[in-house]
């Protein structure tokens, strides 16, 4: 399997070891700043120090600008969503030292893996209705405080929940009985906090029903998870891209011809296909090679090409709002804009 980053007019790029280096003192520079913020009170995400180890190395000593990555049972060496930082941390590391005059910015799809949250932050997906809880045999994480950014029933904007148990906190409204010990340090759970706002409502519960008779206006999870606190929480992705002085940019969901990466991985496939036997040492020497900037795969004109595509599918999404058969006649108008007319190239 593959993770990847491509330039719009360049596509997949390297570094040298001497760059890489370049790269990791920088990284250096940049843990030990964030460290001393820390100290000094800053409310800053404290960065450990991780050699550059996510980028493919050629025969020939280069850095890819991708992973390389096989998985076998029980999702032994599996693309998880911090897997896909660090790639992309060290895919910022060398670009930063590649082209020190430019800052990234980045074009990412809305797969699971670039829609996970940081540690500690706000999401009615890493919390049960009750206190605490137990996910894959670990206890769920504790979260950091949120300030409500809309007036509820009982708190208004502004206010700071804790969504966390502290010590001197009375037990759960709803068990009373519970002593400090079974609940403090533990996540209050989404019972609780609705409770607290003023936002809970008799019949409530996770999903508020199924089916037809589904009513999310008594679903907690959903109630919760549209609170702007919770709602307008940016991902890992987003937050790592900030920290790299660059913006991240969420393509619409279901919408793959908008991502040019998508046909770099289609063109990718079909040369591997040609020149592979489908033997797994075969894969392994041929996936490489794919991405070559060569004339018959990964040429600079073809994914400019492809990055001009993508482009093209989103302007007409963004000035007509149209989908469907009648987005393909749209597309083909916009694709025809900037094409020379029989005159202008025929001799």
């Amino acid at each position: 399997m593959v993770s990847g980053t491509i330039i719009h007019n360049v596509g997949f790029f390297s570094a040298s070891r001497a760059q890489i280096q370049d790269a990791e003192r920088n990284r250096r520079k940049r843990c030990a700043a964030s460290a001393a913020a820390k100290r000094r009170g800053e409310n800053v995400k404290v960065e450990k120090f991780r050699p550059i180890d996510m980028l493919h190395e050629d025969e020939h000593g280069q850095y890819w600008s991708y992973h390389l990555f096989e998985y076998g049972k029980n999702k032994e060496g599996y693309w998880t969503g911090l897997r896909m930082l660090d790639h992309m941390s060290d895919v910022l590391d060398m670009f930063t030292v590649l082209y020190p005059e430019h800052k990234p910015v980045g074009l990412f799809d809305w797969s699971s893996c670039h829609d996970c949250m940081e540690v500690g932050a706000p999401s009615v997906k890493r919390m049960n209705l009750g206190v605490g809880g137990v996910r894959n045999g670990e206890e769920l994480a504790p979260m950091d405080p949120v300030t409500i950014l809309e007036d509820t029933p009982n708190l208004p904007a502004g206010t700071v929940q804790h969504l966390v148990f502290r010590r001197g906190d009375d037990p759960p409204f709803h068990s009373p009985h519970l002593k400090p010990a079974q609940y403090v340090g533990k996540l209050k759970g989404m019972r609780q906090i609705l409770w607290e706002r003023g936002l809970l409502v008799k019949g409530m519960s996770k999903t508020g029903g199924s089916g037809e008779k589904q009513d999310l206006s008594k679903s907690m999870e959903h109630v919760l998870g549209e609170q702007k606190d919770f709602k307008e929480v940016d991902s890992s992705l987003v937050l790592l891209m900030q920290r790299h002085g660059g913006a991240c940019l969420m393509l619409p969901k279901y919408h793959c011809e908008c991502n040019p990466i998508e046909l770099v991985w289609g063109r990718a496939k079909d040369w591997t296909r040609k020149n592979c036997k489908y033997s797994l040492e075969c894969l392994r020497k041929n996936v490489p090679l794919s991405f070559r900037p060569e004339k018959d795969r990964q040429a600079v004109s073809v994914v400019q090409g492809y990055c001009k595509k993508a482009y093209t599918h989103a302007l007409m999404y963004r000035e007509t709002r149209v989908q469907g058969p009648e987005g393909k006649k749209t597309y083909k108008k916009y694709k025809s804009h900037r094409r020379p007319t029989p005159k202008e190239w025929r001799p």
